[in-house]
């Protein structure tokens, strides 16, 4: 008795160690890599559970036959289970995994179908098919009967679970991020439930924590002061609960209310700009006829703003009488009076850092929906380098890869804040912003969107006195802004997003690195540096998402940008930082404070983002005049106007056709 215990508590102290073992597994919920793969582990086994389910069908449909024709005149004993468990489930189980046994099941189909009376040798199986035909007849069955089996469960079912594992791996694949805070948050929760002390030397602990409820249990039942303290917080509660649904039903009313007065002032400022826009042009005076009548409708829509349902109802009828006559002009006016913006730097030739010279896109045929039959780029790609290759996407665009283009995945962020880009014949993503002249990925590192951060350090600038300047035009302030040189122009601090990093801490890397130096620094000094920027950088505002009108953008590859700034509003932080001295060129510093002036020529559409920056701090702004002009090659007129996004905007009055006007 004593040894038959003893194996029992061997195996299952086996047991325990192997779950001990697999439990180690929760500390991966701390790795945002490891995390969901333990949830995709567990996520399988159910799956496996349910295949085995319909595998266990058909080992045991098959096994029944097999076994009643290879020995139809077994009698098996009553306690021969383990022989009956090999027959019925273990042998087809091995089949369908490829071990087939073949030897085992001829001899025991020997066994059966051979008896001295047949006078033949119970080894050979050719000389018993020979002469007993029902042997024969059970024999090709059960052997076709195998087939059917094998090719089911070896190639079916197996590849089956295969396609299960695989969308069950892309389900959580893609809610990976969500998934290890979810783990990571039930861990945290899982620790803060448990004893301080592991078992069991948490036994003083779990005495404490049972003294502990029955003291509560005793004072809940016998003591008065509990019960009107439990009272109190259920009022107090109540009295919460009832004011924050007053304030939702407050605020929901407000919205209700509000709603048409805001349509009413937004489609007011439409008209109005509309209007100004029709003056311009060369319409014929049906379209001002119109207008009029919007205008009109929407006065007497404004005098007779009511709450009641009927009224609510005539107004919306009045709203679509609206809306239907400034179709018409919208048609118009889309069609000969709308821009449309186009990119300037990245035409530029020859390319950076190559002598490739782009084909030459005039103004009028950037856009994509402009048709272009002979549209011949130069195609160049750098080639991906050796000791990164984990970095750069590959030339030949795997169908991997093309799969993964709109979408956030596997770490790469390949959406674009200009919303969806469609692919070429070759599955190869098109700039949102037209033409370039080149395609392939040119010297970028993936292909469509290349995300970067850009950071804009400002401050006021002041007099000698320290006393804000303002300017005397407007009475705004005036920002400096810190710039580095890049490429013979000065530019914002920046650089590219790599995969798994914060935009924070790459904005601080290149800050640090661009407008301090710190990569000449020692490695002291740069911790210090480091230390000092990571303590300033907290408060950044998002002034700027979207395109980057960069020389080095192709067809098929461009940059976009997040611009955060970070102002110093009493200039004892950033107006303090040592900004990198070296001369880069004579005359010109690596870094330095500068103040926008209608003159600067920053690279690529920074000056944009600057204006921005003027906007949010409402600082004077010397970059919104408008000024017309004539491109040399085309001969069109253009409307170049520094406030804009991409740099010029053309006048689309040669571009009516009717997919424009659609």
């Amino acid at each position: 008795y004593d040894f038959y215990v003893l194996i029992v508590g061997h195996v299952l102290f086996v047991i325990s160690f192997m779950f001990y073992v697999i439990r180690a597994m929760d500390f991966f919920k701390l790795s945002a890599e490891m995390g969901p793969k333990v949830i995709m582990i567990f996520e399988m086994i159910k799956d496996l559970f349910f295949f085995i389910m319909i595998l266990l069908l058909f080992v045991l449909a098959y096994s029944i036959g097999a076994q009643a024709i290879v020995r139809p005149n077994k009698m098996l004993a009553p306690n021969n289970n383990d022989y009956l468990f090999h027959l019925i489930v273990y042998r087809p189980y091995l089949m369908a995994m490829g071990e087939f046994g073949i030897e085992e099941v001829v001899e025991d189909f020997m066994i059966d179908h051979c008896n001295d009376k047949s006078g033949v040798d119970c080894e050979d199986l050719t000389a018993l098919l020979e002469v007993n035909h029902i042997a024969t007849v059970h024999y090709y069955f059960f052997v076709a009967l195998t087939v059917i089996y094998i090719m089911i469960a070896n190639i079916l079912l197996v590849n089956l679970l295969i396609a299960i594992f695989s969308n069950t791996y892309e389900r959580l694949q893609d809610n990976s991020q969500e998934l290890y805070l979810v783990q990571r948050a039930a861990m945290i929760m899982d620790f803060e439930h448990r004893t301080i002390l592991p078992n069991p030397f948490s036994i003083p602990e779990h005495c404490w924590m049972i003294g502990r409820w029955i003291y509560r249990r005793c004072c809940r039942s016998s003591g008065v002061k509990q019960g009107k303290i439990v009272h109190a917080d259920y009022h107090k509660m109540t009295k919460i609960e009832r004011a924050c649904s007053d304030e939702f039903a407050t605020h929901k009313e407000e919205e209700e209310e509000g709603f048409v007065k805001d349509t009413l002032k937004d489609l007011k400022q439409s008209l109005i700009s509309m209007k100004n826009i029709l003056n311009n042009a060369s319409l014929g005076g049906s379209a001002r006829q119109e207008m009029d009548v919007c205008d009109i409708s929407l006065d007497d829509s404004e005098k007779s703003q009511s709450h009641t349902e009927i009224e609510k109802e005539k107004l919306a009828e009045k709203l679509s009488r609206i809306a239907v006559n400034t179709a018409g002009i919208f048609k118009q006016v889309a069609v000969s009076e709308r821009p449309v913006e186009i990119h300037t730097d990245s035409r530029k030739s020859p390319y950076p850092k190559t002598e490739i010279a782009r084909t030459v896109v005039l103004d009028s045929q950037v856009p994509w929906k402009v048709k272009w039959e002979d549209y011949s780029p130069v195609e160049y790609t750098k080639d991906r380098p050796v000791d990164k290759p984990q970095h750069h996407d590959d030339e030949t665009l795997p169908m991997s890869l093309i799969k993964t283009f709109n979408k956030y995945k596997d770490g790469v962020n390949r959406k674009s804040f200009l919303g969806r880009y469609n692919l070429d014949e070759r599955g190869r993503p098109l700039n949102p912003r037209g033409r370039t002249g080149l395609c392939g990925r040119g010297n970028l590192k993936r292909w469509g969107p290349n995300h970067q951060g850009d950071v804009i350090v400002t401050r006021w600038q002041v007099d000698s006195q320290g006393k804000p300047i303002t300017h005397p035009e407007d009475g705004r302030r005036i920002l400096e802004f810190v710039a580095t040189m890049k490429q013979g122009q000065w530019a914002i601090p920046g650089g590219r997003l790599i995969e798994g990093e914060k935009l924070v801490d790459t904005l601080e890397r290149e800050f640090s690195e661009e407008a301090l130096g710190s990569l000449d620094m020692t490695e002291e000094k740069r911790k210090e540096c480091m230390k000092m920027v990571d303590k300033h950088f907290s408060l950044g505002i998002s002034v700027y998402q979207g395109y980057v009108d960069d020389p080095s953008n192709t067809d098929n590859a461009w940059y976009e940008t997040t611009a955060l700034n970070y102002h110093d509003s009493d200039g004892s932080s950033f107006a303090n930082f040592p900004l990198d001295q070296i001369e880069a060129e004579e005359s010109k510093k690596r870094a330095r404070w500068i103040t926008l002036d209608q003159n600067i020529d920053l690279y690529a559409n920074h000056e944009n983002i600057i204006e921005k920056v003027c906007f949010h701090r409402n600082a004077h702004c010397p970059i919104t005049d408008e000024a017309d002009t004539v491109d040399t090659v085309s001969g069109k007129k253009l409307k170049k106007k520094k406030s804009s996004r991409w740099g010029f905007f053309l006048e689309p009055d040669s571009m009516v056709d009717e997919e424009a006007e659609s």
